[in-house]
């Protein structure tokens, strides 16, 4: 069988009717599942692996959130778009309680074996999976969730200004300043410009 007719056939009807008993709409053309909760959209992709053959399908998946509301803040704080509506995402094996690692990915043959690979990757969705969405659909979870990260500190204290918390958005923003600055990690992403911009304009500071 196929890789993709076999990874159908085993979400088919099981693991469909669960994310749709949590408010989530599957497409089988992008295989993906989503679910809109206020102004934020919880996305869980499914993708496959390139190396896959017939009766051999090896699949992860990857989850992430994202608010137009952000976008929104944005253009009327800094007259643009932000690079994305994201609040966060990652794949499967660097979410906390996630069974498996980014080396041993789900893998279905066409035998019997699948229940159990299928059984085993609900329970990630609903022990880890799913607590991760409700994490990051949250302002403040966002934030943390990124400084948690060690990265977007400047996108994290945006959530904190959002949601209020100015003190722990200065906080975020001191913090990425020594993480580039102290701890001297490579700045792969340009972030210490836009965070020292965020320093200046909510809170005064000027950092050389």
């Amino acid at each position: 069988m196929h890789p993709r007719d076999l990874l159908q056939k085993n979400l088919e009807p099981r693991v469909i009717h669960f994310f749709n008993s949590h408010g989530f709409r599957f497409s089988s053309r992008k295989l993906e599942f989503n679910r809109t909760i206020g102004s934020t959209k919880q996305t869980v992709g499914i993708s496959l692996s390139k190396w896959n053959k017939e009766n051999d399908c090896t699949f992860w998946s990857m989850w992430g959130a994202s608010s137009k509301d952000y976008a929104k803040w944005h253009e009327e704080q800094w007259g643009i778009s932000p690079t994305s509506n994201a609040l966060g995402g990652v794949s499967d094996w660097n979410i906390t309680e996630w069974k498996r690692g980014p080396d041993k990915h789900f893998q279905l043959s066409g035998k019997p074996e699948d229940a159990d690979e299928m059984n085993e990757f609900l329970v990630c969705v609903e022990r880890a999976g799913f607590p991760y969405l409700d994490k990051i659909s949250s302002w403040v979870g966002a934030a943390e969730q990124l400084v948690a990260e060690r990265w977007m500190f400047d996108r994290a204290a945006d959530f904190l200004l959002i949601a209020g918390d100015h003190t722990r958005a200065k906080e975020v923003l001191l913090e990425g300043v020594r993480t580039f600055t102290v701890d001297l990690r490579h700045d792969n992403f340009n972030e210490l410009p836009r965070v020292k911009q965020r320093l200046q304009r909510y809170f005064g500071e000027s950092i050389a």
